[in-house]
């Protein structure tokens, strides 16, 4: 077995439980039972875009991961 860093694989978890907590949530917006307001969306997604590429540049490692793709889903659409 190799050896995997703790703070790989705390990352990859903390990224399944984001993924997981969006799912309920993009369901209900594809239900059409939410109507998010774009507003919401572009004020949290560049907060979190921003404290993404700051922990990024100061050199956050696998904690930026997490960050990073919490930023990417609220600003896709």
């Amino acid at each position: 077995m190799t050896d995997f860093p703790l703070a790989s694989l705390l990352s990859a978890a903390a990224m399944a439980l984001t993924f997981v907590a969006f799912v309920p949530y993009f369901r209900s917006i594809f239900a059409g039972t939410t109507r998010p307001h774009v507003f919401s969306w572009v004020v949290w997604g560049t907060n979190t875009s921003v404290a993404f590429m700051a922990t990024l540049s100061a050199g956050g490692g696998a904690g930026a991961d997490r960050r990073g793709l919490h930023g990417r889903a609220r600003t896709h659409r």
